[in-house]
């Protein structure tokens, strides 16, 4: 990194250092083994910051502003020493600083991490992105700001980009896996029509993982304003972040040094119950070797019944050899990486198992006998379901807060019945709250001074789909304790979870000229932001994570027994802490299923593992294939609902053909046999933020043909599924890294390390299992009478072992709606498989404190 101008001063604090530059300066902190944070104010903004002579644990440079939403707690720093004449260490990171040039360059373990080409630099930047000279050369501009209509000074970072190096991560973005090429804007935005192209979209989540084939690294830039990500799109060996801000908080994580830390429980901010025992995360060598024991009092017991494909203990610094999978045990780069990611902004909370189940939505159902007549035909047909959605037709003239006295006369009747038949209910809740009179929840929050105002100090009002409307500030805890409050009206009729939409948050009333990025609350507006004002345009990014955060402390404050459950269209870094996320208005073209899986993957590799996106596409219509392939791929994926747009044709799983709905019923079918296995991994999820859907690159990092592959992936540790995305295609290629796998259906073995033509017709998945693989299932023969997860009894979950590799699974069971698993009423058994050839099979109780844990089993071996 070159800043502008020499070293004009350093000062040394016994846990940071900070050089200040002729215009600027920087300060460097380790907050954890392998994570440093970089702390730049721009020329304009340090000159009026006054360093002190001594510090104490916190950051001097970020003194004054508006702690990080996304950092889950203020971490203790590590030492720094003075190695040698501007050179400075702090745990495994080294900087170097030239004092003439300012150059500053960031040594991890693994060698140089970050180098710049240019410099830090201000600049000015104007509203479609262009950019001139430095801040000096554009003084005169137009004034505003980016999400406003004007342009704005911006502090402009780059970095090198090497040949080789594929960058993955950055949240909710078109386009291939590797997100090398493009440039990248971070700005929540309401952008229904989802181009191959189309950017940005309603979730932003600056952090990247950077992967040359051989080790990783990741980068957080920390900024709720507008920021880019210039991924070598310029210049294909720059990397470049420029931020809506005179200030730059950037998180560099070095994966190699990280790597050896233990993933499940070990990192501030997301330790496990007290009381409970922490999972070891796939493939972490010290979490196995210390955890693999079983708890005082456990006991293993021989039986039949088997793992986690393949977590043996290995050397997590070993470096295999070049296309081979990583060592059973090994964690890899990019889990190493995601690791201090998510040790910095926190894990999901275990979401209640009805969550998981399938989800059934439209725009809308409506009045209150169209619903219940939606879930007779369900229970009719014997297809499973769990959740049906009330979209804003629910409410009395869209006011949120309401219900629609002609359509839904009795809500709490309504649900009741709902109940009775094994469903639950999850309602829309959208941020405008419509400007009227004689509207309780609109005259309170003026009371309260709970919106967002103008700098004049009027409320700000916007036009959603109410009409006119006020904007929660939900940045004041004030309004979030209000805003949580008004849930009542929903709450005690029975409603069990709540969709946040359109929080970006959108407005109609700005011209945007066909500018989606402009169609928001502008700029200008101010919010309180917990005694640190900001403007929108400083905060806008925020606004869907601070009312996520909102509805997260309704279930706090109304259910405190109850595992929350809340889906949102917007948010921010650390989004994961308070809500699930789906990918907002796609279309039901075959496009849209292909491009939906990198973005889910990219979102698991963004700290975020209960995504999912509308199956069977919200817009448009539908054929019947393209339905059935939509089921069969979304089956796999956390969040799991389907939904279509007022004015298209019925998509349910029976609105095609008999063929269809016997295809969609199966696909759903399979998940609940699967749900044992995904309810484990999930809580798993909850410990150490790995994510369940994946790309085989996180697995299999040192196999070069897995570097840009995104129509396939793995669905846990163990099974690879590959669907078919494309019309009229019976057939399609598969590939499988190295070692032994099983296909699915047929249970033979299959040898990887190759690509090969695997039979799909329109009712297969192609799905193969890691030999050493122990897999939970619903028993077979009951599946059928399943209609929600009410009606799962673990009791009668099998396991299903492959042969061919030593392996175990651990099994995690507890009542899977309360959170008495917190205080450690859970069960987890360890489920082995030993030797390549053996058929033994052993069980350990880890914890039995629900029904003392499992002590016999089914299990069924194949293979060897």
């Amino acid at each position: 990194m070159a800043i502008r101008g020499p070293v004009r001063e350093v000062l040394a604090y016994s846990n940071s250092v900070v050089f200040r530059f002729q215009e600027g300066s920087l300060e460097a902190l380790s907050p954890a083994a392998g994570t440093l944070r970089l702390l730049w104010r721009s020329g304009s903004s340090c000159s009026s910051v006054s360093l002190p002579a001594s510090a104490d644990s916190l950051p001097v440079t970020a003194k004054g502003l508006r702690p990080s939403r996304a950092v889950v707690a203020e971490p203790v720093y590590a030492q720094v020493s003075e190695s040698g004449s501007h050179t400075f260490e702090m745990r495994t990171f080294k900087l170097k600083v030239d004092p003439s040039t300012g150059s500053v360059s960031v040594y991890g373990s693994s060698g140089l991490l970050l180098e710049s080409l240019a410099g830090m630099r201000d600049v000015w930047v104007s509203a479609s992105g262009s950019s001139g000279g430095s801040a000096e050369e554009q003084k005169a501009g137009p004034a505003g700001s980016i999400g406003c209509g004007g342009g704005a000074r911006m502090l402009r970072i780059p970095f090198s980009l090497p040949a080789g190096e594929s960058v993955y991560g950055l949240g909710e973005k078109t386009g291939w896996l590797d997100k090398r090429g493009r440039m990248y804007r971070m700005w929540n935005t309401d952008e229904s029509l989802h181009r191959p192209d189309a950017d940005p979209l309603y979730q932003s989540i600056p952090f990247m993982i950077r992967f040359d084939g051989a080790s990783a690294s990741g980068l957080f830039l920390d900024c709720t304003a507008s920021s880019w990500f210039d991924v070598g799109f310029t210049n294909p060996e720059v990397l470049e972040l420029t931020a809506d801000s005179s200030f730059f908080d950037l998180y560099v994580f070095d994966g190699r040094a990280s790597m050896p830390a233990a993933f499940a429980g070990a990192h501030a901010g997301i330790q496990p119950p007290a009381g409970s025992s922490a999972i070891p995360a796939t493939g972490n060598p010290a979490a196995t070797s210390q955890l693999g024991e079983p708890r005082a009092g456990g006991q293993t017991i021989a039986g039949g019944m088997p793992e986690h494909a393949g977590d043996s203990p290995a050397s997590a610094t070993s470096q295999p050899p070049a296309g081979s999978p990583p060592a059973r045990g090994q964690q890899t780069p990019l889990a190493a990486v995601l690791s201090s990611y998510v040790a910095l902004t926190g894990t999901m909370k275990l979401p209640p198992i009805w969550a998981l189940g399938f989800q059934q939505c439209r725009w809308s159902y409506t009045p209150a006998s169209r619903v219940l007549e939606l879930a007779k035909t369900f229970r009719e047909k014997h297809i499973p379901c769990d959740v049906i959605y009330l979209d804003i037709d629910y409410m009395e003239g869209y006011r949120v807060f309401t219900w629609s006295g002609e359509h839904f006369p009795d809500p709490a009747a309504l649900i009741g019945r709902l109940h009775d038949m094994g469903f639950r209910v999850v309602t829309i809740v959208d941020p405008g709250v419509k400007r009227d009179s004689r509207y309780k929840v609109y005259l309170e929050g003026c009371k309260r001074d709970a919106f967002c105002k103008l700098p004049s100090g009027e409320i700000y009002h916007g036009r959603v789909w109410p009409g006119e409307s006020a904007y929660p500030d939900f940045s004041s805890a004030d309004t979030r304790s209000w805003w949580a409050e008004n849930h009542r009206a929903l709450f005690d009729p029975g409603v069990d979870g709540i969709w946040n939409d359109m929080n970006e948050p959108s407005d109609f009333s700005p011209d945007t000229g066909g500018d989606r990025s402009l169609g928001t609350v502008p700029g200008f507006v101010m919010t309180s932001g917990d005694g640190f004002p900001e403007s929108f345009a400083e905060a806008h990014n925020a606004y869907g994570f601070d009312m996520a955060r909102a509805t997260q402390e309704a279930f706090a404050a109304l259910k405190p027994n109850d595992r929350p459950f809340l889906v949102t269209r917007a948010g921010y870094a650390g989004i994961q802490r308070h809500s699930a996320v789906w990918t907002g208005d796609n279309h039901s073209w075959w496009e849209h299923l292909a491009s939906g899986l990198p973005m889910l993957l990219n979102f698991g590799l963004s700290g975020v593992p209960f995504c999912g996106g509308d199956a069977g596409g919200f817009q448009g219509n539908a054929s019947g294939e393209l339905f059935a392939r939509w089921m069969q791929a979304a089956c796999f994926s956390p969040f799991f609902r389907a939904h279509s747009a007022a004015g298209t044709i019925d998509h349910e799983c029976w609105s095609f053909s008999p063929e269809t709905e016997r295809i969609a019923r199966d696909a759903i079918r399979l998940r609940y046999r699967l749900l044992p296995y995904l309810y484990s991994e999930m809580r798993r999820a909850s410990l150490d933020g790995m994510p369940v859907l994946r790309p085989l690159i996180f697995d299999f990092p040192f196999d070069p043909n897995t570097r840009h592959l995104a129509d396939q992936f793995m669905f846990g540790p163990s099974i690879l599924v590959a669907p078919v995305v494309h019309q009229g295609k019976n057939e399609r290629i598969v590939y499988l890294p190295d070692g032994l796998w099983y296909d699915w259906h047929t249970k033979e073995p299959v040898t990887g390390g190759t690509s090969f033509i695997a039979r799909a017709p329109l009712d297969l998945i192609p799905m193969y299992v890691r030999a050493g693989a122990v897999i939970p299932v619903y028993a077979a023969n009951l599946i059928e009478k399943v209609s929600s997860t009410a009606g799962l009894d673990f009791s009668a979950v099998e396991f299903e072992a492959y042969a061919g590799a030593s392996g175990f699974f651990d099994f995690y069971e507890d009542d899977g709606l309360t959170a008495d698993y917190q205080r450690g009423v859970y069960d987890l058994t360890r489920v082995s498989l030993s030797g390549n050839t053996s058929q033994n099979v052993s069980f350990t109780v880890l914890q039995g404190n629900w029904r003392g844990g499992r002590t016999t089993g089914k299990a069924t071996i194949f293979g060897k």
